[in-house]
């Protein structure tokens, strides 16, 4: 499939709807991603010396193809300089991005960003919705000369705090809305 991708991107200028064109080229990542997973969690045995080192070496490697492969917009069908330093770029920084969640679940102080993290599909479709009302709520209140940075930042935790009961109250009373079977 990934070269089916790559030979239409070759010879096509075409941009295919629904980014079909780029599906071929990236499904690639996601079979990898499964693949890394399960060696981390179920087959490797490993430290968090070892863990860190290769998400270091991980880090490198995909900081070094990103800067000799070029400038890569999946989007608009650039794959940069070359295939092979893209895919390279992309498969170290999934191994990275795999090891590095492992990592962050393990720590105790984490279980927020876990369950944040199960929780993402309610969060992408209320979140929106929080941040009108925010801006509502905003325009009422004079913050014209606070730094927007930390407006977004604020906003940003305000939504998360008004969206954990609602998540809760969905997981609870109606799961299959947020992709779960009924316990």
């Amino acid at each position: 499939m990934v070269m089916i991708g790559c030979l239409y991107n070759f010879f096509f200028d075409l941009l295919l709807p629904w980014s079909i064109d780029n599906v071929f080229i990236c499904i690639i990542f996601m079979g990898l991603g499964y693949m890394v997973r399960d060696k981390l969690n179920n087959g490797i045995k490993y430290t968090r010396t070892s863990m860190v080192l290769i998400i270091i070496i991980s880090f490198l490697v995909t900081m070094v193809c990103g800067h000799v492969c070029g400038v890569v917009d999946i989007c608009s069908g650039n794959y940069g300089n070359s295939y092979l330093l893209f895919f390279a770029g992309g498969f170290t920084g999934s191994i990275m991005l795999c090891g590095f969640s492992i990592l962050l679940s393990e720590l105790s102080y984490c279980k927020l960003l876990c369950k944040l993290g199960q929780n993402t599909l309610p969060i992408y479709a209320l979140h929106l919705t929080v941040y009108e009302a925010i801006d509502v709520i905003g325009g009422i209140i004079d913050i014209s000369n606070v730094n927007q940075g930390l407006v977004e930042v604020a906003k940003l935790i305000i939504a998360i705090v008004v969206l954990i009961p609602i998540i809760a109250i969905m997981n609870k009373y109606f799961p299959i809305l947020v992709g779960k079977r009924r316990m």
